[in-house]
């Protein structure tokens, strides 16, 4: 049996399925028939981590479970054909049929005689010396044993047993060589128990390591030719790190002379239907090894990925009033990264300051947040009720409360997402608020915003430097950066964060419900500047408590609203009319997984010399992004190697710079660097993005997942490869 590439495969494929079934064979000679069965392989070449897809050969052999009446026995089976389905014949004597004398049908891979069969078992033997030269008839095969149960229209269906190691060599000199592997406690041959036959599937079908009972069941010996310099062998056994202190001779066939010996191989982890590539050895060159390039592929999966900074969020309001001081933040959902944490001070909006106890209470609020695993979106406002006056404390009295709350914003920057501008009027949405915050439009001017630009000053000196605020329209923007010229508006070309104009975002409670989106827009020129600032900016906000129009609200529109405006998060209270409308057309999640950044690689590459600790490495990654936003906050991109349990070791430090990976956007990063230690078979690497907050840095919940059907998760950690 040869494992091809696919192209081979394919075409060998139809070729076999040109060829009927009812081929002429020989004839059997008096007493004795020709028994046909059919053989195909269930696992696909992936299950072989790319290596080769699946076909037999001609001249194949399998062993097939049969019965002359009385006893049960292993026929010798071959292949007619190359194809990965194909027909394998027997000669036997006219009583023999397929099948025990119970009725059970399976076949083994590769045949042997000495494989066993007892009234309710199979049981697999690896001989000790196997030979693929073609001289003395075999052929380069990968030889991982296989295993069939049989139906009574004679088809078999093999699966894997185990996984194997390739050891791979390059400037071999002479014609054919002998390759010896020896281990220490396990044995590498012999019989081991296997199946139940009854079972009608060999899906299940596994074998344990098993202890050596003597030293001869410790090594086997494989011939092989040799083809343009090289030689490959395919070592099988079970699932695990089985081998300890290894050793390995290749030699000369024909003269005994030794190629290339390594007395402690090291541990080799194998997986079930995985094939670990080792790195090529170069003969020729004292042992050294060829250069390995491996190229990875990867896809983009459905799933629907919890990931910090974007999403929906749970809406968390502490009303201090009457008395009360609340930190606790109820019921959270454990599918979103977000908490809106809107603090209403009622009992302040007549005091020049905030109390100790509140101002306490509200850093606990954080320390919940961070224990949930969450960040906040925050405001602060004076009241839920837009018929209750006054709406907002006096100006004077606003400035004093926000310098209250100033430690508590600094201290906590870590779990704080962005910082929406509140204060003013009701719910602090800046709008029925009370005199002292009127302004007047005349012209291209505005006036009496003198009061609202004040509550700007002090909120940016206030929020950490490296968090946005967010304004309820882009008017109020504009009004603020350019009173002489309100219809004025600078692009935002850099994720910079160093002025007024970079750090002042957008936050809309209207989204959907109209063509202004209840008054967010006034005209184009709004628009316009929401659409090109959002591409830099934390962009969010809830749909429009209204009524659905469809014409806005339906999954089409809506879907190009957010990815035109860049939306990163959005409110999930299902009391909202377009969020249950969301959820009974059943495209709750499709919005989920536009919201903010969604980013998976698309391909990679890993090449090196070899594995030992001080050798060079580089590893290249194409990440791509296919929400609506990109991660507007700087983050490490690391490059880990994961050794078993031990600590992750950081080969990279910073790949680059991964808010560039723009939405419908991709691009390529890479990195060069030495090993710090020899990699072992099982040793997997990983892309680690973490939270830029050295104490959220341990914490998974607050590292990036990365949206593919290749990859998986492991504590904060997206490994790619495994060794």
């Amino acid at each position: 049996m040869k494992k091809r590439f696919v192209f081979a495969a394919a075409a060998l494929l139809l070729a076999a399925t040109a060829c009927s079934r009812e081929e002429t064979l020989p004839e059997a000679p008096e007493g004795y028939k020709i028994l046909t069965i059919r053989a195909s392989q269930e696992d696909t070449k992936t299950s072989y981590a790319g290596e080769k897809t699946f076909s037999w050969s001609a001249g194949d052999q399998i062993s097939v479970l049969c019965n002359d009446g009385t006893n049960n026995f292993w026929q010798t089976f071959t292949a007619t054909s190359a194809a990965a389905t194909t027909d394998f014949t027997a000669t036997v004597a006219a009583n023999v049929q397929t099948g025990s004398t119970g009725g059970h049908r399976a076949a083994l891979y590769p045949a042997d005689s000495h494989h066993g069969t007892d009234f309710w078992s199979l049981s697999f033997y690896i001989p000790a010396e196997r030979d693929f030269r073609a001289a003395s008839g075999g052929h380069a095969e990968t030889a991982i044993p296989m295993m069939a149960i049989g139906n009574t229209s004679e088809e078999y269906a093999f699966v894997n047993l185990t996984g194997a190691a390739k050891f791979s060599f390059s400037g071999i000199s002479c014609k054919t060589v002998k390759f010896v592997f020896t281990v220490s406690g396990v044995k590498l041959n012999g019989s081991y128990g296997l199946f139940d036959y009854s079972e009608t599937s060999a899906a299940g079908a596994r074998w344990n390591p098993a202890n050596a009972g003597n030293e001869s069941e410790k090594t086997v010996t494989y011939y092989a030719d040799v083809v343009d310099g090289k030689a490959a062998f395919y070592l099988p056994y079970a699932t695990g790190g089985i081998w300890g202190y290894s050793s390995l001779l290749l030699s000369d066939a024909a003269t005994g002379t030794t190629l290339y010996q390594n007395d402690q191989v090291g541990t080799i982890n194998i997986t079930q239907n995985q094939i670990v590539r080792l790195p090529v050895i170069n003969v020729g060159s004292g042992g050294g090894s060829d250069p390995v390039s491996v190229k990875l592929s990867f896809t983009e999966s459905d799933a629907d990925i919890r990931n910090p900074e974007r999403g929906f969020y749970d809406h968390c309001s502490f009303h201090y009033k009457d008395g009360k001081t609340p930190s606790s933040l109820g019921s959270t959902s454990s599918e979103n990264s977000l908490v809106l944490a809107l603090f209403y001070l009622e009992d302040f909006v007549t005091s020049d300051h905030i109390s100790d106890t509140v101002v306490g209470k509200i850093k606990t609020v954080f320390s919940n947040i961070r224990t949930a695993g969450k960040k906040a979106v925050v405001r602060f406002a004076y009241t839920a009720d837009d018929g209750i006056h006054p709406q907002e404390a006096t100006p004077a009295r606003i400035l004093n409360h926000i310098a209250d709350v100033t430690n508590a914003l600094q201290e906590n920057a870590d779990v704080i997402y962005v910082v929406q501008a509140g204060w003013l009027g009701a719910w602090g949405e800046w709008y029925y608020v009370e005199d002292d915050f009127a302004f007047t439009k005349s012209g291209t001017k505005v006036t009496g915003y003198e009061n609202r630009a004040a509550v700007l000053d002090a909120l940016l000196a206030a929020v950490p430097e490296n968090r946005q605020i967010e304004l309820r329209t882009p008017f109020y923007k504009r009004y603020y950066l350019y009173p002489n010229s309100i219809n004025t508006w600078d692009p935002v070309n850099a994720f910079d964060g160093t002025d007024a104009n970079s750090r002042l975002g957008f936050h809309n409670d209207g989204f959907l419900g109209d063509a202004s989106d209840i008054g967010t827009f006034k005209g184009q020129v709004d628009h316009d500047m929401w659409n090109q600032q959002s591409a830099y900016m934390v962009i969010g906000g809830e749909t429009a408590y209204r009524e659905v129009d469809e014409t806005y609200a339906a999954i089409g529109p809506a879907s190009q609203a957010m990815k035109t405006q860049h939306y990163s998060y959005l409110n999930s209270n299902p009391e909202n009319q377009i969020m249950a409308y969301w959820i009974q057309q059943g495209v709750v999640s499709q919005v989920r997984k536009m919201l903010g950044y969604r980013l998976f690689l698309t391909a990679g590459n890993l090449s090196y010399t070899t594995l030992d600790a001080g050798a060079e490495m580089t590893v290249k990654l194409t990440l791509k992004n296919s929400g609506c936003a990109s991660v507007i906050y700087p983050r490490p991109m690391k490059l880990v190697l994961l050794h078993g349990s031990a600590a992750p070791v950081v080969l990279a430090e910073n790949l680059g710079e991964v808010r560039s990976v723009a939405p419908a956007g991709s691009q390529e990063f890479s990195a060069t660097f030495t090993l710090p230690q020899a990699i072992v078979a099982g040793d997997r690497l990983a892309l680690w993005l973490p939270d830029s907050d050295e104490k959220l840095q341990d914490k998974s919940a607050y590292a990036i997942r990365l949206a593919n059907n290749e990859t998986s998760w492991s504590s904060g950690y997206n490994v790619f490869y495994t060794f």
